[in-house]
């Protein structure tokens, strides 16, 4: 990500409107951001794994996280719902509505 960095009140961005995009954010997310800011910089010597630490993060967490940033922005920092899209032991509908029926 080659762009020109904003430094707002200390805290580093990497584009002008993520200034008031982050405001908003939890605290977890205002950080993850920051370390994600620093290492995308070609000019920072922070390495993946020095970022991780920083974070309290596994090197594999922190390169996850940085994925979902470059694929999301400001939103693949959130905590995602590690909720199923579906559920493997959930009845047919079918079976559902019969049991409905004999109720």
């Amino acid at each position: 990500m080659a762009t020109m960095p904003f430094i707002h009140q200390g805290q580093l961005y990497l584009q002008k409107d993520h200034i008031d995009a982050i405001k908003s954010e939890a605290e977890e997310v205002r950080a993850k951001y920051q370390v994600v800011a620093t290492v995308l910089l070609r000019e920072s010597n922070l390495s993946s794994g020095r970022a991780a630490k920083s974070l309290d993060l596994s090197t594999r967490q922190f390169n996850r996280i940085l994925s979902r940033f470059k694929a999301k922005g400001i939103a693949g920092l959130r905590h995602g719902s590690r909720r199923p899209l579906s559920s493997p032991k959930k009845p047919p509908e079918w079976a559902e509505d019969l049991v409905v029926k004999v109720r």
